[in-house]
């Protein structure tokens, strides 16, 4: 069977960087303008690299893998094919700057597409996949269901119509940028946001109509693909975690330790609820003082939540650690209390996912699909914006020892079989074969 994998992007520092670029390994001595080759097998980046790291070990298995890349190079790696889509003619380059110099945004976005989609065509005739697999509906490569009759199949990460319902927590909108933020901050949080709803939500609903085949892996994203795909098939996946979960060891309670510590893995987005982190800290330090700590990672600079909350984090215990490496997580989460997660919509969020298979104890709000990650009381689930009920949750599980060993050992069953790489691997292979087969 060969598999062709789309990937697409992800977000760092206002730029497109590639996936491969962003989460592969480099050498020690790989130079600053970046011609030095990437090397070593999949076994540094996320869950999507781990299962392709898993499925490429499967003798009757052929894959290959296009994505977008700034550098154009290639992980050395014998089992699997690569594409690098990369857009370096003049042409190319001098649409989008102009576009961009011009604050036309959408157009350039939309140039960025047709590129895309372009490049992962060529590769597409060049490669022959029996299927293909596309990673997110967030970006154009399901497009491409459009220009080929080879089966497709869709893998749902996050779906942007249903989160620009909820862009905003309460109380907030554009003006709140302007007022706690600066101008700023204003405009390109309102670029960013007519982007997104006026080309991504418009292509993403494009491609769920021509896409016939789905994955996903909760009722909330199922529910969402019968609006927005009523007529498309639906498959179960779970997805893999990176290593340095998969193979650590798990959390203990830490007996004899006064201190409260909690972690939480969030971007700087409206909807990611760093405003509802901030007011739980603060009525955490009404009960402990400052005998506690709150890290939050994936961000370094929450100044705009502070104005927007009245709330200081260094005031309430609240530690931006910016974004760390998977080991340094995964030593924060066993050294840890409580995992908290407070998003106001979700999927299902990797992060809970890893603590969970860890066996920290979880305190997560009941945004989208994260209620099925936390099945059979694996964690405590609260209503999204409720700082009351966090704080007090968080409370409980730190003073009740038997509520937290009940909690992780709950935590650790679902978890382990959910991300089961054996498992995930042989029923993301039937499915492929029931797509192929049109069962």
């Amino acid at each position: 069977m060969r598999i062709m994998f789309l990937m697409g992007y992800a977000i760092a520092k206002e730029e497109s960087i590639s996936l491969m670029d962003l989460l592969m390994h480099r050498t020690k001595s790989a130079s600053k303008d970046n011609t030095s080759k990437i090397t070593g097998k999949f076994t540094y980046g996320g869950w999507t690299m781990s299962l392709m790291n898993h499925l490429a070990e499967k003798e009757d298995v052929e894959i290959a893998l296009a994505y977008p890349s700034r550098t154009g190079l290639k992980p050395d790696d014998e089992r699997i094919t690569f594409y690098p889509i990369c857009f370096r003619t003049i042409k190319e380059i001098v649409l989008r700057k102009i576009f961009e110099k011009l604050q036309m945004r959408i157009k350039s976005a939309r140039i960025y597409d047709n590129q895309f989609v372009n490049g992962l065509l060529r590769a597409i005739e060049d490669y022959h996949p029996d299927i293909i697999h596309v990673w997110g509906c967030e970006f154009p490569m399901g497009l491409v269901a459009n220009y080929t009759d080879i089966p497709i199949v869709l893998h749902i990460q996050g779906i942007l119509n249903p989160y620009c319902d909820a862009f905003f927590p309460p109380g907030m909108n554009f003006s709140s940028f302007l007022r706690h933020g600066s101008l700023r901050k204003l405009y390109s949080t309102y670029r960013g946001y007519r982007v997104r709803k006026d080309n991504d939500m418009n292509r993403e609903t494009e491609i769920c109509k021509h896409i016939k085949y789905f994955i996903g892996r909760t009722a909330w994203d199922r529910n969402v693909m019968r609006v927005l795909a009523p007529n498309a098939k639906y498959f179960h996946g779970d997805e893999m975690l990176r290593p340095a979960i998969l193979e650590s060891e798990k959390w203990q309670y830490h007996e004899g330790r006064k201190k409260l510590v909690i972690s939480t893995t969030i971007r700087n987005s409206p909807y990611k609820g760093v405003d509802v982190v901030l007011r739980s800290a603060e009525k955490l330090k009404r009960i402990y003082g400052d005998d506690f700590e709150w890290n939050l990672y994936g961000v370094s600079d929450i100044r705009f939540f502070e104005r927007f909350t009245g709330i200081k984090a260094s005031e309430v215990n609240v530690i931006c650690r910016g974004i760390v490496d998977a080991e340094t997580l995964r030593q924060s989460l066993l050294d840890s209390d409580v995992y908290c997660h407070q998003s106001y919509i979700e999927n299902s969020p990797n992060s809970v996912c890893e603590a969970q298979y860890l066996g920290v104890p979880i305190v997560a709000a009941d945004g989208g699909g994260t209620k099925d990650m936390l099945k059979d009381d694996s964690g405590i689930l609260v209503p999204t914006n409720d700082s009351y009920q966090t704080a007090t949750y968080i409370r409980d599980i730190k003073q009740n020892r038997k509520l937290a060993e009940q909690l992780s050992k709950n935590a650790i069953t679902v978890g382990e079989y959910r991300h089961n790489p054996e498992r995930i691997v042989s029923e993301l292979l039937e499915t492929y074969r029931k797509i192929l087969n049109k069962d």
